[in-house]
């Protein structure tokens, strides 16, 4: 259960810093939301 909590964590962390760095940077939230649609 203490890994499932800190995987889930470390995804949240990971999710919130790409959103920052997508915010300075367009292109890299446009190759993120790319690769999200591509794997739906």
């Amino acid at each position: 259960l203490a890994m499932y909590a800190a995987t889930l964590l470390l995804t949240l962390c990971g999710a919130v810093v790409m959103r920052r760095i997508g915010e300075r940077i367009p292109l890299v939230n446009e190759l993120t939301i790319g690769m999200k649609q591509k794997k739906q």
